[in-house]
């Protein structure tokens, strides 16, 4: 089933959808109320991407579009998984007190340029061989396909960007290059944009939630979340906006067409 006529089916069946959603969030709302720290959180965005992502199940459920076997496999796999994450999870962060990066120079320094060069280096060859995926009339996971494996470098990048991220942040904390940092930063933003992802400016907040609870052991503050959701959901909605221009143009159909 595809997204159109999954929202479609949705849109008809409002109040069930909503019904499922409510159980889903109930199901897992204790976990991230005890286990999540500051709504940046990596864990606290996974867990209310599964609340949304558990409620289809149970939709589908409600309107007989997929088997009780079937539910039943997502009920069990989804319930095992849930246990050990909290058996083996841990319930308390310990806060260590403030510190900088030892042997700054030497080390962490010369890996966020290196780590940067390539990023930059992979993502522009990227764009070069398959294309920018923000202009492309297909799915952003589908410009690698046939792509000669060149989609592992988008896996490296993934790294680079949250390194170099959280790297910079540092450096502007403790004013140090800070022309550069915001440089990196900019450029970040920029190559997010173009991926196309939806998701893609979460990056940034994970960074910067980072940095803030390991370096700084502070959760960040609302108007800092606010700012960074708000500068996030500007971009998700270019990001749509531009996919939905380029799917217009690439079917023949006029841009300001429904």
């Amino acid at each position: 089933m595809d997204i159109d006529t999954f929202l479609i089916i949705a849109a008809l069946n409002w109040p069930s959808y909503l019904l499922a959603l409510l159980i889903s969030i109930l199901t897992l709302l204790p976990i991230m109320k005890k286990h999540t720290y500051g709504w940046l959180d990596p864990l606290c965005i996974t867990v209310i991407f599964a609340m949304f992502a558990n409620a289809v199940p149970i939709f589908f459920l409600f309107n007989s579009l997929i088997s009780v076997e079937n539910f039943v496999y997502f009920g069990l796999s989804e319930t095992l998984f849930w246990i050990g994450f909290l058996v083996f999870s841990r319930k308390h962060a310990h806060f260590n007190r403030q510190f900088k990066i030892k042997f700054d120079q030497q080390l962490a320094f010369q890996l966020y340029l290196i780590f940067f060069a390539l990023y930059f280096g992979f993502t522009i060859l990227n764009y070069i061989i398959v294309g920018i995926p923000l202009f492309s009339d297909s799915s952003r996971l589908a410009v690698y396909s046939n792509s000669g494996g060149l989609g592992i470098l988008s896996r490296f990048n993934g790294f680079f960007n949250i390194y170099i991220l959280a790297y910079s942040f540092y450096l502007l904390h403790y004013k140090q290059r800070r022309l550069l940092a915001s440089c990196v930063i900019a450029i970040c933003c920029i190559f997010l944009v173009l991926t196309a992802s939806k998701s893609a400016f979460l990056n940034l907040a994970f960074a910067y939630w980072g940095f803030q609870v390991y370096y700084r052991s502070h959760i960040p503050r609302s108007r800092y979340i606010f700012g960074v959701f708000l500068l996030g959901g500007f971009a998700a909605l270019l990001i749509i906006f531009f996919f939905v221009h380029s799917t217009k143009v690439a079917r023949g159909l006029p841009a300001s067409s429904i």
